[in-house]
């Protein structure tokens, strides 16, 4: 039986690959860099699954927004009111 090739992405490489994709616009950056640029397979498939997911979420926030205005601008007045609660205290 052959051997599976090792990769060589190591520990630390893939949490700091991580933490970039849990940033807010950077993740979309992130990603792009890391489908043109990489070299490893797994991380231009992890960089492509990123930026899939990313317009999923986009395409739905998109829908929701179309679909029941009135109930997001609810939601995000309860929101407010609640951060502004957690201040006062």
């Amino acid at each position: 039986m052959a051997k599976a090739k090792r990769s060589r992405v190591s520990f630390l490489n893939w949490m700091i690959t991580l933490l970039l994709c849990a940033i807010p616009g950077v993740n979309i950056i992130t990603a792009i860099c890391f489908l043109i640029f990489g070299k490893e397979p797994s991380k231009k498939t992890f960089a492509a699954a990123v930026l899939v997911w990313n317009i999923l979420i986009a395409i739905a926030c998109i829908v929701l927004l179309i679909v029941m205005p009135e109930t997001l601008i609810a939601l995000s007045t309860l929101m407010k009111v609640g951060a502004a609660a957690l201040w006062a205290v």
